[in-house]
């Protein structure tokens, strides 16, 4: 293991303490792969940082603010960094590890998944079904205003399964040219457009089964058509009633991006995690696999292709095996994330920001 700083000087409201030295080490877990980092050289993915010794939140805060700089570019290389051992214990402690970092909160307006504040900026993650995987998204990316970065903390393990899958998009970008050429040639000529049919009321029976109401925080249908236009979102109301269901159609969206940090090209998109949705819920809808997915001109879009778009994921996929107490901080436009399906009590939680 390989020191990766030492913190300085307290400053701030932990400075009522006396000040210890703490430290991170660089860990190697099972599972991470080797990337190619913007500069071409190796780097682990994700990077996992532990506290040397027992840790205290108070420590851990303290060590972000003093690195706070050096950590961010981390993140930046490496995509993803997990924290373990940091003397986060409850919602309550996480909102104040989430806050550290110092970024701008960020609203969750336009996401389909079932989610409910717990305290501060932590929210549940996606209240689907546990038997239904969540496959490969880049947050909130069928939207013109995604968030640049999401925290998980793992409050509860599952007993079995449950694990967070997370993609590089550098890495995911690759592999799909060199697998589907033809589809990623498909994204990059015509775009996506994504669809869902909101009912007013949530239904967390569903991974993308967020109402309306909940989904652009409304109190009614001439509030959602507002925020459905800022948006640049197409509404589409079902009946005339003022409690109707809406198909809500995405402006036509890019698939990858070009990232201005690292000039890497990443996947970015919602479409593996659209597909899987649409094949768990149509025998429910009566809708295609397909259903919620278009090309940017408007042709359909072919489920073989989507179906191996999924194991093409599968195939550069990392589980973060989780463990209690574990942070995973991610870089939203260069990481897509999913969660494998689990049994037992698994609680996860979520902190969403804004990019820099």
């Amino acid at each position: 293991m390989s020191p990766v700083a030492e913190s300085s000087s307290v400053t701030g409201a932990t400075k009522q303490s006396p000040h210890v030295n703490h430290s991170f080490d660089e860990l190697s877990i099972p599972v991470q792969r080797s990337l190619l980092g913007p500069d071409g050289s190796p780097v682990p993915f994700p990077l996992v940082l532990a506290s040397r010794g027992p840790a205290t939140l108070e420590s851990t805060l303290r060590y972000i603010e003093d690195n706070g700089v050096e950590l961010k570019e981390k993140l930046v290389k490496h995509g993803t960094i997990l924290f373990r051992n940091v003397g986060v214990e409850t919602a309550v402690h996480f909102d104040a590890f989430a806050q550290a970092w110092g970024w701008t909160p960020y609203v969750y307006i336009g996401g389909a998944a079932p989610r409910r504040q717990i305290f501060g900026s932590v929210f549940t993650t996606n209240e689907g079904p546990a038997d239904r995987p969540i496959s490969f998204h880049n947050e909130v990316s069928q939207s013109i205003d995604p968030p640049g970065h999401i925290l998980f903390y793992c409050d509860s393990v599952a007993e079995t399964g449950g694990e967070t899958g997370i993609v590089h998009g550098a890495e995911a970008f690759e592999a799909v040219g060199r697998k589907l050429p033809g589809f990623l040639e498909n994204l990059r000529t015509k775009g996506v457009t994504y669809s869902r049919v909101l009912q007013e009321e949530t239904d967390p029976t569903q991974n993308n089964g967020r109402g309306w109401l909940d989904t652009y925080n409304v109190k009614s249908r001439v509030e959602a058509e507002a925020q459905i236009a800022a948006l640049k979102q197409i509404a589409h109301w079902l009946t005339p009633d003022a409690d109707s269901p809406v198909r809500v159609t995405s402006s036509v969206l890019p698939g990858w991006k070009q990232d201005p940090r690292t000039n890497q090209t990443v996947f970015f998109n919602s479409i593996s995690g659209a597909y899987s949705d649409g094949k768990a819920n149509s025998v429910a809808t009566g809708r295609p696999h397909t259903d919620g997915l278009k090309w940017g001109d408007g042709t359909e879009m072919n489920a073989e292709e989507l179906a191996a778009l999924v194991e093409v994921m599968e195939s550069v996929c990392v589980p973060i095996p989780w463990e209690k107490g574990d942070v995973a901080v991610i870089d939203n436009r260069l990481v897509q994330h999913s969660r494998r399906p689990y049994t037992g009590p698994r609680r996860v939680y979520a902190s969403l920001w804004r990019g820099e």
